[in-house]
């Protein structure tokens, strides 16, 4: 993820008060807000074949976590700027991302991570989300294997 905040030098950016809400819809109600989060994170709702028994298992481990730490999580995510360590990776690299991942939306992070790495595969999948591990598995251990064997 290059850089989430939108700034002068990053207009493609989150504006801090989207992110404000975020953060509060978080602590308004985190089960509810993780639960929501579940479909959109499988993209369930754009026909991944994903099991109401994994997602299930995925919200347990999301809500397991402690409030403080998810918020921590978040925020380090909003500010790190990673751009120049980005550039500076000189080794073969594979992006692969969702084109639905409504967590890291793919415009802000995986298409502009695969702009400032200088050796590059990038992967990009229709209709899906965050959790591609699991909606796309065999394709995603597919692509996995033919990286690392090339």
């Amino acid at each position: 993820m290059p850089f989430l905040k939108q700034t002068e030098d990053n207009p493609q950016g989150m504006p801090q008060a989207a992110f404000d809400r975020l953060r509060a819809a978080v602590r308004a109600d985190r089960p509810k807000w993780l639960a929501r989060q579940t479909q959109l994170y499988f993209t369930t709702h754009l026909g991944s074949d994903v099991s109401p028994e994994q997602m299930d298992v995925t919200y347990r481990q999301c809500l397991s976590t402690a409030p403080w730490a998810l918020l921590k999580a978040q925020e380090a995510c909003f500010h790190a700027d990673n751009r120049a360590d980005l550039r500076g990776i000189g080794v073969p690299t594979l992006v692969v991302h969702g084109d639905a991942d409504f967590s890291a939306p793919v415009e802000r992070t995986g298409r502009r991570t695969a702009e400032l790495l200088r050796e590059v595969t990038y992967l990009e999948y229709p209709a899906a989300g965050h959790g591609i591990y699991v909606s796309h598995a065999q394709r995603f251990n597919a692509d996995l294997l033919t990286f690392l064997e090339g």
